[in-house]
């Protein structure tokens, strides 16, 4: 009898427990000690549930690394995200920046792209182009610079400082140009889908 009681206070404790990963370990433990009180020897009550017992920690252990694994998998994905989205949206600003009629923050806008620049070698696939596009629109950017600091230097002369303008015009259309070709070289990276845990498939 005392026996019955301690396997049975050992399933109830195990069985709450397994709850948490599935509720079908319950009823698994519940028909285990059915079967178990059925048996007519003591030994083989505890044989049988220190076996079901052992089985289901194994099953709720591989569940929890499991769900862990896919929690890593998950956080490292959405790291690289943000990093990729982070050049975009540094190749961005430089443009919204370059569109505004005073330019205020430009050169700030263009040393943050060129570190998004070289940072982009590391992120994404030499063959789809990006770095070569990011590359343009920074020389363009430094053009458009250029020109706005010239403007805001009184000893610079009017005819230098007309030719910046018309070299400035150009590299603002290759820009815009360049931001929707990057926009499409991106859509397969930053499709927010794409950010989940591993899988077998």
């Amino acid at each position: 009898m005392k026996t019955r009681l301690m396997a049975a206070a050992l399933v109830g404790m195990l069985g709450s427990g397994a709850v948490m990963a599935d509720g079908n370990l319950v009823i698994v433990l519940e028909h285990a000690a059915k079967v178990a009180e059925k048996l007519p020897d003591s030994t083989s009550q505890v044989t049988v549930i220190v076996s079901v017992v052992g089985a289901v920690v194994g099953l709720i252990a591989l569940t929890v690394a499991w769900s862990q694994m896919k929690i890593a998998s998950a956080k490292t994905k959405l790291d690289l995200y943000n990093k990729r989205f982070g050049v975009y949206v540094a190749a961005l600003e430089l443009y919204q920046c370059a569109c505004t009629s005073s330019k205020g923050g430009i050169k700030d806008k263009f040393n943050k792209l060129t570190q998004a620049c070289r940072e982009s070698r590391f992120l994404f696939d030499e063959k789809d182009g990006v770095h070569e596009t990011l590359s343009r629109i920074q020389k363009a950017g430094g053009v458009i610079l250029t020109q706005h600091e010239s403007k805001l230097d009184p000893l610079t002369k009017n005819d230098l400082v007309r030719a910046l303008y018309e070299k400035s015009v150009e590299a603002f259309r290759v820009m815009e140009k360049d931001i929707l070709a990057l926009e499409d070289q991106l859509k397969d990276y930053l499709r927010f889908h794409n950010v989940r845990g591993w899988t077998f498939f």
